[in-house]
């Protein structure tokens, strides 16, 4: 595959996970990825003020179509302070 779509693969699990846990832009980060035969792997990791939160990872996999088919979470919730 291009680099291009290398990209579109870790772009739409990290949107993805945004949408379903709520997460900013800025506490997400993709730890790694991978591009099987058959499905995608993305790994990301929650930020929270610029640090990496021990243990906070998500995994999704996507098929070739580029549609989810799972999400695991081990992300936290964080309570906005105003």
């Amino acid at each position: 595959m291009s680099k291009r779509e290398d990209v579109a693969y870790t772009d739409a699990a990290v949107a993805f996970v945004q949408s379903k846990l709520g997460i900013d832009d800025d506490g997400l980060q993709v730890h790694a990825a991978y591009q099987g035969s058959h499905s995608d792997h993305v790994y990301v990791t929650q930020h929270h003020q610029g640090l990496p939160i021990a243990n906070a990872v998500a995994n999704v996999a996507l098929n070739k179509a580029g549609k989810v088919t799972a999400l695991g979470s081990s992300f936290i919730r964080i309570c906005k302070s105003s």
